[in-house]
């Protein structure tokens, strides 16, 4: 599987690179960009999730979390989040994470300063706003998550990569996973961390140039 094709360098060159391996092996790529025009490709084109498929996403996540007073509220309220955001499933559940720390009335409010954007203008949107959320210590972690493995990272990588000691690690991961910036991995003896390609995506077009600029 390739997540996120158009993430590679030259995705346009990977393609036919990958037919050459086809037969038997077969590959499943996920894609926001239109593969129509390479022969051999079945396209297969996914809607947003409907009002009811958002609401039992949102309700689950939140159930996830522990936010109990979230996932049992009224459908009406939970709408609203889907009626300004859409049915993004990575969105929703990144907005989930936010209302773990400011209202969902607040969450939506901001939301609706992106509404009509592109889907990339409302994901930078989402993302910045959760960025503004975080502990220092948590931004330093996640700005070198991209420099983890895409199958994840444990913490002596984490904390030589970040320079803090494992023992810091522990508040910055939990605000981190609360705000779906970041996933977790591994087994119960060996967790490991790592980040959705979307959201690698903002930190290195966006945050490392940033924090870049003099």
């Amino acid at each position: 599987m390739v997540d996120n094709l158009e993430t590679a360098a030259d995705y346009r060159a990977l393609v036919p690179d990958l037919r050459e391996l086809v037969n038997p092996t077969k590959f499943l790529l996920t894609s926001r960009h239109s593969l129509h025009d390479y022969p051999g490709v079945l396209c297969l084109s996914l809607d947003e999730l409907s009002a009811a498929d958002s609401l039992a996403l949102l309700r689950h996540e939140a159930r996830e979390r522990g936010m109990s007073d979230v996932a049992s509220a009224p459908a009406d309220t939970l709408l609203q989040v889907h009626a300004v955001a859409g049915g993004n499933p990575l969105a929703l559940k990144l907005l989930v994470g936010q209302i773990h720390s400011l209202s969902l009335s607040r969450v939506v409010e901001d939301l609706r300063q992106a509404q009509g954007r592109r889907v990339e203008e409302l994901y930078r949107f989402i993302y910045w706003r959760s960025w503004q959320l975080l502990s220092d210590d948590a931004r330093r972690v996640l700005a070198i998550m991209p420099l983890v493995a895409e199958s994840g990272g444990g913490l002596a990588q984490i904390a030589a990569l970040s320079e803090l000691a494992e023992e810091q690690l522990a508040a910055p991961l939990r605000q981190l996973v609360r705000l779906c910036l970041v996933n977790v991995r591994g087994t119960v003896e060996a967790r490991r961390y790592g980040v959705h390609r979307l959201t690698e995506t903002f930190l290195l077009n966006e945050v490392l140039k940033w924090q870049a600029r003099p």
